[in-house]
């Protein structure tokens, strides 16, 4: 399977098309939905709403009561019990609280200011020695604790704003007005029926829709590319422009509603949205470097050690940190970007780490620090056991190329990732970085349509950067050469547009 340009040319498929089941105005509603939900369920996560006891001796009628509020408000009511179905979870969780336990029907929702909680605090058994009761549970202490404390719950009684005390005629008189019925109680509010009627349809189409993405997560659409290819600025871009959240493998991003696949066993990978982000319907695209090679590796290693198929696949979804199904991914974006480029790009990503072992102190971000590393770097892990990785006749050109190691590193990468994309067999396309610079609008409208999305603002403007003058023509020359020995046909044909007619001949 060829991945296709996302820009016009030969070869493009510019044939594609998506269905949709939405109009352009009801897909912005819906957008407008879920970025109302989504901020909605960070404030319930930031500010949960007071709780209020239902506080009842048994069969008083508590169960009528949550039921009847339920259904004549929609708001999900509370319990301590923690295995209802169809629930949330917590009121305030990663509070240190255990409990109470949100409960829901499919057309409720969570309530903004307060949610009535059932308890029977400290409810006698039926079959206890009433001398027991008399003298073991009638301390205030035990009861007031077992409000808000026992094996299943733990917290904090400050979170009960309100109470709501429920008494039934000790003779079981009915649940109905009569003789010293309370029937004056007024509630006040802050919204007229008209803002309350909108602001409950939002919370409803909130709630559904968290549901649904619980159960039918988006599919993944594996950005893969190797390090310092444009990968955060593709990711940073989509989100700005469409405002869907994006992902990683990295599980501790700050503002992140959590793994993609809750509950199903995978680990990771993980949304990473902003204060405007909504949650994606279709697809989310995530990033992966899969295995990715470190700067400062000796490059005989990478030969015979990091340049297994099944290694290098395995690197996309499994590590430490995160464990998924390969078959989450519905589709793949290949990132690639110039060669040359690229190898300078990741000399000058070293100057935006931690400097803690001085290496802005030893090079400059310039022609001649560049070549001052890369000599460094050709000498420590480039110079051992070259058998593995070069041809007994191109070794003296390999003395001419700067940062020897870290062009083998990049023809490995495309070589397993190209192989690792015609396996899996899903759709994908080629995304070549300096396409945003040669057709920007073309490149990323193509994108936003691979996704299924829809763009609604401005993406982040792109800067172009490249380092002709980083390298001598005879370096280049020899690059090529070297490139065309170790590149499968697919990478070949992907770097292709990067080196001139002279240096393709030599190659060949």
């Amino acid at each position: 399977m060829e991945a296709q340009p996302l820009r016009g040319g030969a070869g493009a498929n510019n044939d594609i098309k998506f269905e949709t089941t939405h109009t352009k105005e009801e897909h912005r509603k819906q957008k407008e939905t879920k970025q109302s939900e989504w901020k909605h369920q960070q404030l319930l996560q930031k500010y949960p709403p007071g709780i209020v006891h239902l506080m009842s001796f048994p069969n008083s009628g508590t169960t009528y009561t949550l039921s009847s509020i339920q259904k004549a408000t929609r708001d999900c009511t509370a319990s301590h019990a923690s295995n209802i179905s169809f629930k949330p979870g917590e009121i305030a969780p990663n509070s240190g609280n255990i409990g109470p336990y949100y409960h829901c029907e499919l057309d409720s929702w969570l309530p903004d200011k307060y949610v009535l909680s059932k308890t029977h605090c400290q409810s006698f058994c039926k079959q206890c020695h009433t001398h027991m009761v008399a003298t073991r549970d009638t301390i205030q202490e035990t009861f007031q604790e077992g409000c808000h404390v026992s094996e299943t719950y733990n917290y904090d009684l400050n979170l009960v704003k309100k109470n709501v005390h429920l008494v039934r005629n000790p003779f079981a008189q009915p649940l109905r007005g009569g003789a010293g019925a309370n029937n004056d109680i007024k509630f006040e509010t802050t919204h007229t029926k008209e803002e309350h009627r909108k602001q409950k349809e939002t919370k409803q189409s909130e709630w559904k829709h968290q549901q649904l993405l619980q159960k039918y997560p988006p599919g993944i659409v594996h950005l893969m590319s190797f390090p310092n290819s444009g990968t955060t600025y593709t990711l940073s871009s989509i989100q700005k422009a469409t405002r869907d959240c994006t992902a990683s493998h990295a599980s501790n991003i700050s503002f992140k509603p959590g793994e993609i696949a809750p509950n199903s066993g995978n680990i990771g990978p993980y949304y990473h949205c902003e204060l405007d982000s909504w949650l994606p319907d279709k697809y989310v695209l995530s990033k992966t470097h899969c295995q990715s090679f470190c700067k400062q590796c000796h490059t005989h290693m990478v030969a015979t050690r990091d340049t297994i198929q099944e290694t290098f696949q395995e690197g996309c979804h499994v590590s430490e940190t995160y464990n998924y199904d390969l078959n989450l991914v519905k589709k793949n974006v290949h990132l690639v970007r110039n060669p040359f480029d690229n190898v300078v790009a990741r000399f000058h990503s070293s100057f935006k780490k931690d400097n803690s072992d001085g290496f802005s102190d030893l090079y400059e971000k310039t022609y001649e620090g560049f070549n001052e590393y890369c000599a460094w770097h050709n000498e420590i892990y480039s110079s051992e056991h070259t058998s593995v990785f070069l041809l007994p006749e191109h070794k003296e050109l390999a003395s001419k190329v700067p940062c020897l190691g870290e062009f083998f590193k990049y023809i490995a990468w495309h070589n397993m990732a190209n192989t690792m994309i015609e396996k899996m067999g899903v759709p994908s396309v080629m995304l070549h970085y300096e396409d945003y610079n040669e057709n920007f609008e073309e490149t990323f409208s193509g994108l936003v349509s691979f996704l299924e999305t829809e763009q609604v603002s401005e993406p982040i403007p792109f800067f172009w950067h490249d380092y002709p003058d980083y390298f001598e023509d005879d370096a280049m020359d020899a690059a090529v050469i070297l490139m065309k020995s170790w590149a499968s046909d697919e990478t070949w044909d992907l770097i292709r547009r990067y080196v001139d007619s002279d240096s393709i001949s030599d190659a060949s």
